[in-house]
């Protein structure tokens, strides 16, 4: 009977050590399975970016443009109200989409290059740290995107003084270079426009007045200067001019509603800035 017992411990003793090794084995197979996850998690989330501007190699994931009309000075309280409208804007570019700011200039002479040009590298608060640093990205969000974008901006919205003031054709350039190429025709794409609409060049001018915008599609200039704008939404920040309040009504507003609709945009909206 001695030895019955003696065998039964043994047995007892085996099927405990068997029952530990397999606690331990399925702890290292799961341990192995987060392993794996994580690392294809992390590689089916990593996305390549360009360090200088932080835009995927691939391309930008949708497209903001932004217009600023710096041809005549803004009051501290235009400056403002203008700067709270952008930030807000700004606020909408997702993650990876492209930010690029021009200045209304002449075209013929140089045409303009984007004053600020960079991908929204997002916030920390954004990113899982399984798959990212949180820590990481939030700096480079401040320092490499908030930063020189508050510098431009800064800049931008000085006091300044110009001659001509071509709005239509820095709109026009701006929709080719940044809006149309086919690489960007199925990204999201917004046009953000800062200006009194104050169209001023040798080819029209509204100083004297505002034309009829079925008048303008006849002339040679209108054709020239046409922007392909299909399935691009539009944001006007309307700048007012006490000198120039007899030409800034109802009939300027109506020739830009009719302008960008005839350019094929997919929605207006007109902002008219405080001050």
């Amino acid at each position: 009977m001695a030895r019955r017992s003696r065998r039964r411990g043994r047995s007892k003793r085996g099927s405990g050590q068997v029952a530990v090794g397999v606690v331990l084995m399925a702890g290292v197979l799961l341990a192995l399975g987060f392993g794996a996850y994580k690392f294809v998690e992390t590689r089916r989330s990593h996305v390549a970016l360009d360090p200088g501007t932080y835009c995927p190699e691939e391309g930008p994931r949708s497209v903001t443009a932004i217009i600023i009309d710096a041809t005549d000075s803004l009051t501290l309280v235009q400056r403002t109200d203008l700067a709270n409208q952008i930030e807000r804007r700004i606020a909408e570019v997702p993650r990876f989409g492209v930010l690029e700011i021009y200045a209304v200039s002449p075209v013929e002479d140089e045409p303009p290059q984007p004053i600020f040009r960079k991908c929204n590298p997002g916030r920390g608060g954004e990113v899982s740290s399984l798959t990212a640093n949180p820590a990481m990205v939030e700096r480079d969000w401040r320092e490499g995107f908030q930063g020189p974008l508050e510098a431009v901006l800064g800049r931008m919205l000085s006091p300044g003084e110009a001659d001509t003031s071509p709005i239509l054709d820095s709109i026009q350039w701006v929709a080719v270079n940044s809006l149309a190429p086919p690489d960007r025709s199925g990204l999201a794409r917004r046009l953000v426009l800062v200006s009194d609409l104050l169209q001023h060049s040798s080819e029209l001018s509204f100083y004297g007045g505002v034309v009829d915008f079925a008048a303008f599609k006849d002339t040679p200039y209108y054709r020239k200067a046409r922007a392909p704008l299909q399935g691009v939404a539009v944001d006007v920040l309307m700048v007012r001019r006490i000198t120039r309040r007899g030409v800034q009504g109802q009939k300027l507003n109506r020739f830009w509603k009719e302008y960008f609709d005839a350019q094929g945009a997919m929605s207006l909206r007109i902002v008219n800035l405080s001050g």
